[in-house]
């Protein structure tokens, strides 16, 4: 081999690692993102979980209050409509 094929494998050769490190590089950050997301969507999980339970506690213990309110002779202010709450005698279109 003369001169000029060796200095062209060693520039091919020189190109190919540069691609793979590239390419190595690249899957790592794929690697810590799809870890990310992970633990992301299993915080969220644990965090729907949370609010889920507490949404079963509070809405009947909030129903409570309302008719103790009631019970006693007042007007409780109206529950927000994000709730699903209805007042006695109000129908809540289901």
């Amino acid at each position: 081999m003369n001169a000029a094929t060796l200095i062209v494998i060693a520039a091919i050769g020189a190109a190919a690692a540069g691609v793979g490190t590239v390419v190595g590089a690249l899957n790592r950050v794929e690697s810590v993102n799809a870890v990310t997301l992970t633990t992301r969507n299993d915080d969220l999980e644990a965090e729907n979980t949370e609010l889920y339970a507490w949404k079963l506690t509070a809405r009947p213990y909030i129903v409570k209050l309302i008719g103790r309110i009631l019970d006693l002779g007042h007007n409780p202010p109206p529950p927000p409509p994000q709730l699903g709450l209805t007042m006695k005698g109000e129908s809540n279109g289901e």
